[in-house]
């Protein structure tokens, strides 16, 4: 997380310390408990890096090979800057089910590159269980949110941590998007 230095004076003296820029994700102590997850698109200041590939925008197939829409938006802890999930906008030209509209989220280590097309394969996620899960709404996910959505797709209990300890595991690994390991064609 980027660092400003800030010059404090008064009573007790000068010196420097090192404080979080609030502008860098616009929380505070108190909303980052509360808050999970921030957009990418909202937390000032984050870039993927030459090492990453902007997903946003390709189309996303269910573990059971259906087309169920794109990735509309990437998610971070605000506490550790780094992808958690992925938002995906259900949906596809031509679907008459009404189970695969609005917005889910999926964690990012459930997605895997389709070999070197720009298309993403969930690899343990079925549409039915994405038609199950919680929609998205137009603002930050709190930590129930995500309980509820790992929940819904059978990848958590009640008593899984939402915290930084549970962002441990393949689960919540990057490399399928951004590394070598891709689904074979």
């Amino acid at each position: 997380m980027e660092m400003n230095r800030e010059r404090r004076t008064g009573a007790a003296g000068d010196g420097t310390r090192a404080v979080r820029r609030r502008g860098t994700s616009e929380l505070n102590g108190a909303e980052m408990s509360r808050f999970a997850l921030v957009a990418a698109r909202d937390f000032k200041g984050f870039e993927l890096g030459l090492d990453r590939i902007d997903v946003r925008g390709w189309p996303v197939f269910s573990a059971d090979a259906q087309l169920v829409g794109g990735v509309d938006a990437m998610y971070l802890d605000p506490m550790h800057p780094a992808i958690r999930y992925l938002g995906i906008s259900l949906g596809t030209p031509g679907n008459t089910s009404s189970q695969l509209i609005g917005r889910v989220m999926v964690p990012v280590g459930s997605a895997r590159r389709h070999g070197l097309r720009k298309q993403l394969i969930l690899s343990h996620i079925t549409a039915n269980q994405l038609a199950a899960a919680p929609r998205l709404r137009n603002r930050r996910v709190t930590r129930t949110e995500e309980r509820a959505t790992l929940q819904s797709l059978g990848l958590a209990s009640s008593d899984t941590p939402t915290n930084g300890a549970a962002y441990v595991g393949p689960l919540f690994e990057e490399s399928g998007l951004f590394a070598g390991d891709r689904v074979p064609v």
